[in-house]
C-alpha cells in the first residue's frame, strides 16, 4: 500500500510500505514521520496517530492537516520521537499552528493500565508544556466487543473519562466524541467497522472528518 503524506505548501511524498506489522513498514513510516515533522510551518495542523490515523484522508478535514499517524504508535511513542535529537543535534520540535491527537487502543493498553504519569493526559499535557499552538483530543473510539475481545469498551470508558476531566473545559482544546454517532448501543456498529470491530469503515470516516473539522475550526485552528 501507498501512504500519501499530504504536507501543506509542499509536492505530495508518498512512502511505499509491505505488510502492516513489517519492520520495513515501520521504519519507513518513522523516516517519513521524522521528515515531515522537521519540515512543518506556523500553519500546519500536524495529526498524531495510529493505525486509525494513517488510514485516514486527512485533506478532508482542512488543506493544512498533515497525516503523521504511525501504525501501533502510542502518545508516548510520539513524546519520545519529537523531543529526541537526531545526529546534527537539533530536536525535531514544531511550532504549528495545532496539532490533532487521535487516541488510540494501544494508549488504552500500553499507557493508561500503568497509570499517572504514563497515561495519555499526561502526556498531552507535557506536550502542551513545550509545544505552541491549539489542541484537538480524538476520544479513543469504541470497539465491537464481538468482533474484538482484547480490550474492551469499559476500559476505553475509562481513559475517555480521564481525558475529558483534564482537558474538557480547558482554553485552547477542542474534544471529539463519536461513541454516541458511531457507537450508539455502545458497540461500534458493524458497518462502521472493516470487519475487524477497530478498524474504521469508509463510512465510519466519513462521519469522523467533519466531526474532527468542526472542533478544529472551534478553537480558530482551521477556517
Amino acid at each position: 500500500m501507498t501512504t500519501q503524506d499530504n504536507l501543506a505548501g509542499t509536492p505530495a511524498s508518498s512512502v511505499t510500505i509491505s505488510a502492516e506489522q513489517d519492520l520495513n513498514y515501520l521504519n519507513g513510516r518513522e523516516v517519513t514521520f521524522d521528515r515531515l515533522q522537521a519540515q512543518l510551518r506556523s500553519t500546519s495542523v500536524p495529526m498524531y496517530g495510529d493505525s486509525i490515523t494513517e488510514g485516514m484522508d486527512v485533506s478532508q478535514i482542512g488543506p493544512n492537516v498533515v497525516n503523521m499517524g504511525i501504525n501501533g504508535s502510542t502518545m508516548r511513542d510520539f513524546l519520545g520521537r519529537v523531543n529526541r535529537k537526531p545526529a546534527n543535534g537539533t530536536p525535531i520540535v514544531h511550532h504549528a499552528a495545532g496539532a490533532i491527537f487521535a487516541l488510540g487502543l494501544n494508549d488504552t493498553q500500553y499507557e493508561y493500565q500503568h497509570g499517572s504519569p504514563q497515561n495519555p493526559p499526561f502526556l498531552i499535557d507535557e506536550i502542551s508544556g513545550w509545544m505552541t499552538g491549539k489542541w484537538i483530543i480524538i476520544k479513543i473510539l469504541p470497539v465491537n466487543e464481538a468482533l474484538y475481545s482484547s480490550v474492551k469498551n469499559a476500559d476505553i470508558d475509562a481513559v475517555n473519562t480521564h481525558m475529558q476531566a483534564v482537558f474538557g473545559n480547558r482554553p485552547g482544546f477542542a474534544i471529539v466524541d463519536a461513541k454516541s454517532v458511531l457507537a450508539p448501543n455502545g458497540q461500534l456498529l458493524p458497518q462502521y467497522s472493516v470487519g475487524d470491530g477497530v478498524h474504521p469503515s469508509a463510512a465510519a470516516y466519513s462521519q469522523l472528518y467533519p466531526m474532527i473539522q468542526a472542533a478544529a475550526a472551534s478553537i480558530g485552528v482551521i477556517s
